[in-house]
């Protein structure tokens, strides 16, 4: 299919180490049920909407005259986080600030150096955001052993229920 000539296209393009990375990202991508793919859309949508909301609170408790800026300062955290994104570097790290720091200082009410501050604390804000979640992962991990070892199985002596 047109997913295996893509593959192939990519690892011959990219050479054999990083064209299998990227090989293996695309395989697993062709394995995702678009309903899945669906699900993970909306709760993506609705997390960049609440950043939206919340990140402008943020840099009100900085620079209260910003409450007016509601949307320039929403635009500014999108247009950062994607500018990381886009880098080599892992998660962002000095590009995402530098943007930041550049768009939120075009912002009329926000000075350059709250501009800084507001990079650095939204910068320790996600972190701390990104290292509670992961916290949340072992106990996840114990429900999903715990609802296992409940679910009722087949009889024992293989006769049908």
């Amino acid at each position: 299919p047109a997913g295996r000539r893509a593959r192939e296209a990519v690892r011959a393009r990219l050479g054999a180490r990083v064209g299998e990375r990227v090989g293996a990202a695309l395989d697993m991508a062709e394995r995702i049920r678009p309903a899945d793919a669906a699900v993970w859309l909306v709760g993506y949508g609705i997390t960049w909407i609440v950043l939206g909301m919340a990140f402008p609170l943020l840099v009100q408790s900085f620079v209260p005259q910003a409450a007016g800026h509601a949307r320039a300062l929403a635009g500014a955290l999108v247009a950062s986080y994607l500018a990381g994104f886009l880098t080599l570097i892992p998660a962002g790290l000095g590009i995402r600030e530098t943007a930041l720091v550049a768009l939120l200082a075009q912002v009329p009410a926000v000075p350059v150096a709250a501009a800084l501050v507001v990079a650095v604390a939204s910068r320790v804000w996600f972190t701390l955001g990104e290292v509670a979640r992961l916290a949340l992962v072992p106990l996840a991990g114990r429900s999903n052993r715990a609802q296992r070892r409940t679910a009722p199985g087949p009889p024992a002596d293989g006769a049908e229920p």
